[in-house]
């Protein structure tokens, strides 16, 4: 076969392309290591916390999704709901979420608490005086209920996320909050934080209890660096 020059210059095309996608990779896995131990700070501080071994398996916390989840789990109950149990719900949710894609939804930290676990910047989200954010713009707390004042849509969560949501809604449609902290508080992952009101519940130790092996979460804890460090930089102004 006659090597052209129009093959010629396709055979370079390819191999500039190959290049270019090895270090895009390369770049990539480098961003990971670099950010992988401080992407987990983002917006929200949380609760205090008491220090736990070290872990690797961080989420970004991704407020807009959060709202939405809460959003539609809300509007099951017309709109307005108990904050404890809109809490082990969304926990619930991320829980199950994680043990089966490796990603929870919302990306908040996880915290036992003397009710059992809940996520920790939703928590604060709630608890805390607005301040004007996309939670306060859609969401309010009224001692201790919290209702929706304004619908943020579902355009950020996936057909999953909604199937996840939809399906704890319809289960505990009929529960008290009370009941929901005895379903959380069954739950392997919980441990009581007394005499602490607050202890760090890392993602890894969710799926241990779960029976999830050391390499399946090591796998979790790269694929989850490289997500949250693509995003800070796309997103980060």
């Amino acid at each position: 076969m006659v090597d052209t020059s129009s093959n010629r210059l396709r055979r370079s095309s390819l191999r500039a392309i190959s290049e270019r996608v090895r270090s895009i990779s390369s770049t990539v896995r480098r961003v990971g290591a670099r950010f992988c131990s401080v992407l987990a700070g983002g917006r929200f501080g949380g609760p205090h916390v008491m220090a736990e071994s070290g872990d690797n398996l961080r989420f970004v916390f991704e407020e807009q999704r959060a709202v939405q989840a809460a959003a539609l789990l809300m509007r099951s109950a017309g709109g307005r709901m108990n904050y404890t149990k809109l809490l082990k719900l969304l926990y619930l949710a991320d829980r199950r979420s994680l043990l089966e894609t490796g990603q929870p939804i919302t990306g908040s930290s996880f915290v036992s608490m003397a009710a059992g676990p809940v996520l920790s910047e939703v928590y604060e989200c709630i608890k805390s005086e607005p301040d004007h954010g996309w939670w306060d713009r859609h969401i309010r707390t009224e001692e201790y209920n919290v209702h929706l004042v304004e619908d943020p849509g579902d355009d950020q969560l996936s057909d999953y996320d909604v199937g996840v949501l939809t399906e704890l809604a319809e289960k505990y449609k009929g529960a008290s909050y009370s009941h929901m902290i005895d379903v959380v508080h069954a739950l392997p992952e919980w441990r009581d934080p007394q005499p602490n009101k607050v202890r760090s519940l890392p993602a890894a130790d969710v799926l241990r209890a779960a029976g999830e092996d050391e390499e399946t979460i090591a796998e979790h804890a790269q694929n989850s660096s490289y997500h949250a460090a693509v995003r800070r930089i796309l997103f980060s102004s």
